[in-house]
Formats: structure tokens, sequence, C-alpha cells
């Protein structure tokens, strides 16, 4: 998937390494509290799918400036967790099914 920002296409892909740049930035476990936390991780997927990306600032001013709509990040971030939970869940139910039954 692409988001445009101005005139110029980037890639958004949620990803290991966009969880580990956001760990590296703010020195924290991931984890979406706040708006804070958030506008972070928006900008860590698009850091790790883009090295030529903007810098922190210039993209809190791109969202500022109307350049950036976050509620479509937010939207493929939700999507993408979903998709995650989806997976694990499947994951759960498959490794339940190949356990033996416990009969007395």
């Amino acid at each position: 998937m692409t988001i445009k920002i101005g005139d110029k296409e980037y890639k958004l892909k949620y990803s290991i390494r966009a969880l580990f740049l956001y760990e590296r930035i703010t020195s924290k476990s991931f984890e979406m509290a706040g708006l804070e936390d958030q506008v972070i991780f928006f900008y860590c997927i698009l850091l790790a799918q883009n090295p030529d990306f903007m810098t922190f600032e210039e993209f809190c001013d791109a969202i500022d400036n109307g350049d950036l709509d976050i509620t479509e990040l937010n939207q493929f971030v939700q999507e993408q967790q979903q998709k995650q939970q989806e997976l694990a869940k499947k994951k759960d139910e498959k490794k339940e099914k190949g356990k033996p039954s416990k009969k007395k």
C-alpha cells in the first residue's frame, strides 16, 4: 500500500522494522497509549519502508498543514493489527486441535 504526502508517494507496511524503530526512538516497549505514540508509530511505519523519508518535524508539519490525514494511517494500522489478531487466533486454534483430548 502507498500513501501520498504532498506530491510524493510513500510505501506503507506494518513490519517488525517499524516496531524496532518505534522502540529505538521512544526508548520504551511498543504500545499505542495515546496520540503521541500513534504519531510516532505512523512515522516509524513510513520511515522503515522509505529510507529517504522526511524528518519527524517535517512529518508533523505535513499533518498540521493538512498534507497528510492521519485517519488514513490510523485505519491502515487498525486493519493490520486486526489481521495480526486473526492470524494469532487461527494459530491458537490449530495448536488446540493438535493437542490430545484429556478424557478420564
